[in-house]
C-alpha cells in the first residue's frame, strides 16, 4: 500500500497535479470513544435491534481501568469512553464510531481514490 501511494504521489507530480497526503496516528483514538456516541450511531445509523444493541452496551459496560507504574497503582476506576483494543469486535466498533467521516469528506468535495479507502 506504501509502494501504491508513492507511486501516485510521483505520478501526480509528473503530471504537475497538486497531491495532499494525510497521515493520522490513531494510536489513542480507541480510549476516546463515547459509549452513549456509539450506542446511538449503532442504532440511528446501521439499525441495529434492541437485542444487539444490549450485547453490545454489556460489552462495554462495567469495564474498570487502573494506572500502574513500578510498584505503584491507582484505585480502580469505571469506563465509560473506550473501546477494547485487540479485540475483532473493538476495531469494528472503532470503525462504526468513526464512520461519519465519509459525509466529512463529502462536504469538502475532496477526491480519494478507492483504492485507498480500506
Amino acid at each position: 500500500m506504501l509502494l501504491e501511494l508513492l507511486n501516485d504521489v510521483y505520478s501526480a507530480g509528473e503530471d504537475r497535479r497538486f497531491t495532499v497526503v494525510v497521515g493520522l496516528d490513531i494510536a489513542a483514538a480507541f480510549d476516546t470513544i463515547s459509549h452513549s456516541v456509539l450506542l446511538n450511531r449503532l442504532q440511528d445509523e446501521f439499525g441495529l435491534s434492541s437485542t444487539v444493541l444490549d450485547l453490545v452496551c454489556s460489552y462495554l459496560s462495567h469495564r474498570q481501568h487502573y494506572v500502574k507504574i513500578g510498584r505503584h497503582s491507582s484505585d480502580l476506576f469505571d469506563c465509560c469512553s473506550d473501546v477494547p483494543e485487540g479485540s475483532v469486535l473493538g476495531l469494528r466498533l472503532f470503525a462504526a464510531y468513526v464512520s461519519p467521516i465519509g459525509s466529512v469528506i463529502e462536504q469538502v468535495n475532496a477526491e480519494i481514490p478507492y483504492n485507498f479507502i480500506s
